[in-house]
């Protein structure tokens, strides 16, 4: 993907040596939108949507007071991943970045390695530092994404290895489960 985007975007004048190439595919990853359309899917039931239909709301007033809200869960998941995709970066930056002030912290923690080989202590401080910030979002937000795998969990209803119902993408399915099956 980074080479693909390298060769497309990387001549262009705006994007020379700047942190576009870092932050642009992080605002809509894939695994992301495949997040979002499940929570939309499963999540919202369409008895609530259509109770706000007949109560006279607006789509955007549907959108912004039953949807959102209970879409939060997923906007703070996908949002702790992009976090940590980005903050653990080194490919893109190292093919995007050449001036020393621009790295990420994961460039300058393989530059420091370069300086430091025999001193695994410097090493393994320096990447306690680097890991703070992730470990502190995730205490803050993890609320979230324990109440978005809890509300995926209750999707599937398993009584003795029968499946009574999954919703995958709407569509009900049923079936036998085998022991070494994961969800």
């Amino acid at each position: 993907m980074y080479l693909v985007d390298s060769a497309l975007t990387g001549n262009w004048v705006a994007f020379r040596d700047a942190s576009w190439h870092i932050i642009l595919p992080a605002i809509a990853p894939a695994f992301g939108l495949f997040l979002f359309r499940q929570a939309m899917l499963n999540s919202v039931p369409q008895e609530l949507l259509e109770a706000a239909r007949i109560d006279g709301a607006t789509p955007l007033q549907i959108y912004r007071r039953i949807v959102l809200p209970m879409s939060r869960p997923v906007i703070v998941t996908v949002s702790l991943f992009s976090f940590v995709g980005c903050w653990n970066a080194f490919m893109g930056p190292l093919i995007y970045l050449n001036s020393k002030e621009n790295w990420t912290l994961q460039l300058g923690l393989n530059s420091f390695r370069g300086e430091v080989m025999d001193q695994t202590n410097l090493l393994m401080a320096c990447s306690v530092i680097i890991l703070v910030p992730i470990v502190i979002a995730f205490f803050c937000l993890q609320r979230y994404f324990i109440q978005l795998a809890i509300t995926w969990l209750r999707d599937i209803k398993t009584t003795e290895g029968n499946i009574t119902r999954i919703s995958i993408g709407g569509i009900k399915t049923g079936g036998e489960v085998s022991n070494d099956a994961r969800f």
